[in-house]
C-alpha cells in the first residue's frame, strides 16, 4: 500500500460514547484522506479501566479506517516506559483494515510534532491531566507511506480430545472447543 497524505495529530486515537465513557479524539479534526498519528494505550495508562476495550492496535486501526484516514501511525511510549520498543504492527491487527499502518518510535513522532511547533511531551501530558483530547492537523506537513503484507504459511498441530461427562442425559452431547496459536 502507497499513501501520501497530510498528516493529523489524533491523540490516542479513541472515539467512544456509551454508557461509561464518551471521548473522541477525531471530533472537531477532518482526518478522511489524511495520516493520523496516535500514541499508545489511553489517557489513563496501558491498564486502563474505562478505555481498554479502546487500547488495541487493532481496535485504533478500525477507528481509524471508520473515520476515513488512509494511514495510521503509532507513536510508540516514551523511552523508558512499557510499549517504548519499537515492533512491527502484524496482522490480524491490519489484515483487514485496506490501509497502511506503521509505527514510529516517541523520538521520530516528536521530531515531526516540533516541527509543527508542538512538544509531545507536553500534549500527552495536558491529555493524560485533563482527559480531553488534544488533535490537530499539522499544516503543510504530508508522509508517504509504504507497507507491504506479507502471509507466512507454516503448519500446527490440531488436538483432539473426548473427556466424558457423568451425567447419562448428556452422554451423547458432544462439545468442540477451537484454539489457534496465532491468536
Amino acid at each position: 500500500t502507497l499513501v501520501n497524505a497530510p498528516l493529523v495529530f489524533a491523540g490516542y486515537g479513541i472515539s467512544v460514547s456509551n454508557d461509561s465513557v464518551k471521548y473522541d479524539d477525531y471530533a472537531g479534526v477532518d482526518v478522511k484522506g489524511k495520516l493520523v498519528i496516535v500514541l499508545r494505550y489511553s489517557p489513563e495508562g496501558s491498564k486502563s479501566g474505562r478505555f481498554l476495550s479502546q487500547t488495541s492496535v487493532t481496535t485504533k486501526v478500525m477507528i481509524a479506517r471508520e473515520k476515513g484516514a488512509a494511514g495510521i501511525i503509532f507513536a510508540t511510549a516514551p523511552p523508558g516506559t512499557d510499549g517504548d520498543a519499537l515492533s512491527s504492527i502484524k496482522p490480524p491487527a491490519t489484515a483487514k483494515a485496506g490501509m497502511a499502518a506503521i509505527a514510529m518510535t516517541w523520538q521520530d513522532v516528536g521530531g515531526l510534532l516540533a516541527a509543527a511547533g508542538k512538544d509531545l511531551k507536553t500534549l500527552q501530558s495536558s491529555i493524560d491531566s485533563t482527559k480531553l483530547p488534544a488533535s490537530f492537523e499539522l499544516p503543510g506537513m504530508s508522509a508517504s507511506l509504504e507497507t507491504q503484507m506479507i502471509k507466512e504459511y507454516g503448519q500446527s498441530a490440531n488436538i483432539l480430545g473426548r473427556l466424558e461427562g457423568t451425567d447419562p442425559a448428556l452422554a451423547s452431547e458432544l462439545l468442540v472447543l477451537g484454539a489457534h496459536m496465532d491468536h
